[in-house]
């Protein structure tokens, strides 16, 4: 387990011709929860924005929003997404 990377250029005859060194830090923190609801996105249109999905084919891609089923039925409110 590396804490420090030293690196160094050399030339020919091994002399140094420039190095630097890169400390190891903490990991980035991971991205926050999902926010998206269906109770604020509303049920049936397709948005790629959208941090989830709301719509009949929500189940089939694996992206539906945590209350889709309680929100809109399980359906996607399908006839929303035609008006």
């Amino acid at each position: 387990d590396f804490q420090e990377l030293k690196t160094q250029f050399l030339d020919y005859h091994g002399k140094v011709l420039h190095q630097f060194s890169v400390k190891r830090g903490k990991a980035p923190s991971p991205p926050p929860p999902s926010q998206g609801s269906c109770k604020s996105y509303g049920c049936g249109r397709f948005n790629p924005s959208h941090t989830c999905q709301c719509n009949s084919y929500c189940k089939q891609h694996g992206d539906c929003c945590s209350d889709f089923d309680s929100v809109c039925g399980g359906r996607g409110g399908l006839e929303q997404a035609f008006v």
